[in-house]
């Protein structure tokens, strides 16, 4: 997936993130099934209200990484 160009003018990609995975990944802090987000590349704790990122098509799932959805900019 091509998401843009570098400074250089070379095209930037992601790397996706397989959705298979979602079967056997559950959030850390409350053991809720996880949600993807491609949107925003991000992994989603709807009870736990925290979204895990996604970096290079690997889930992120520490939860001092984690962005709170209710708002709140702090980290865990």
């Amino acid at each position: 997936m091509v998401i843009g160009k570098d400074r250089n003018g070379s095209r930037v990609t992601r790397a996706a993130f397989d959705t298979r995975a979602l079967d056997v990944l559950i959030c850390p802090l409350t053991r809720a099934s996880l949600i993807y987000v491609p949107e925003s590349d991000e992994l989603v704790s709807r009870q736990g209200a925290l979204a895990y990122p996604i970096r290079a098509g690997v889930a992120i799932l520490v939860p001092s990484e984690a962005r709170r959805l209710d708002g709140d900019d702090k980290k865990i």
